[in-house]
């Protein structure tokens, strides 16, 4: 009597291995661009907001205070000298390059419907 000993297969082949590493190659590659731009949109969303911070400390200063032409930028609005109280300083301070841009500007950035990065870059971080 003859046993016939099955042999069990173990394992993946290479093709399967391949085929399966192809397809998260191609899924990947189809959503880094994706992922890509919501980061994007999302550091617009941040520059947007700090302009809008800035420009209501900006506001608020002038409105407070007697002599509200001197008040132009972030720093006039928390500076004694120029008008301004030290008391409408935020918590988090703003970017550097959005504490020294004028109202127009900042109203600018504000209501610029463009979702390009490069118009929002320079206004980003410190």
């Amino acid at each position: 009597m003859e046993l016939y000993l099955k042999s069990r297969k173990k394992g993946f082949t290479l093709i399967e291995l391949i085929t399966v590493v192809s397809i998260i190659m191609i899924l990947a590659l189809l959503l880094i661009p994706n992922v890509i731009g919501y980061i994007n949109k999302s550091k617009i969303s941040v520059v947007k907001n700090d302009a809008k911070t800035v420009l209501n400390v900006i506001k608020t200063a002038q409105v407070s205070s007697d002599d509200s032409q001197n008040i132009i930028t972030y720093k006039d609005a928390i500076d004694n000298s120029k008008g301004g109280d030290p008391n409408f300083k935020i918590s988090k301070e703003p970017p550097a390059n959005l504490s020294n841009i004028d109202e127009d500007t900042l109203q600018g950035i504000i209501d610029n419907k463009s979702s390009d990065w490069k118009d929002y870059e320079k206004y980003y971080g410190n």
